[in-house]
């Protein structure tokens, strides 16, 4: 793919995530959080100073409804994690309707303008919408030199 003259898109999304918290199993989710952290530093190293690269860095959706606090007892469980220990419990175990974030590198492109943007919150299908604009970008930058 470095090899294209165009660039391209790269979407991560560590799936496994959603399977652990379906089943409420907070360590493996946090080892997938880890693999996650893993591969996006690996990208980010590889990327170095290119601009002819988005990446998108999401999840389809949350899971489990997750609540952790830095602050012993706050709830039910404990995990001694590399920064400390925290506490943590699933309310659930199903999907829900917690927006998920959405990160964006690589492209100078003001997506403050953009239809997309205007409404604060992009449904997991918009994402489509979002990298069809970045490679529309790409292209228009590259036709303008």
């Amino acid at each position: 793919l470095d090899q294209d003259p165009d660039g391209f898109v790269l979407m991560i999304e560590q799936g496994h995530i959603d399977k652990f918290s379906h089943n409420n199993e907070f360590e493996n989710t946090v080892k997938c959080v880890s693999y996650l952290n893993e591969t996006v530093e690996a990208v980010m190293r590889w990327l170095g100073n290119r601009t002819d690269t988005a990446v998108l860095i999401t999840a389809d959706h949350e899971t489990g409804s997750l609540q952790v606090s830095d602050e012993e007892g706050t709830y039910e469980n404990s995990f001694d994690g590399p920064n400390g220990k925290i506490s943590y419990e699933y309310r659930g175990g199903n999907h829900t309707s917690v927006n998920v974030a959405l990160y964006v590198h690589g492209v100078t492109a003001d997506f403050t303008k953009s239809d997309l943007y205007k409404k604060k919150a992009l449904k997991n299908t918009g994402i489509y919408y979002l990298m069809e604009e970045i490679l529309n970008i790409g292209k228009e930058e590259t036709a303008g030199e």
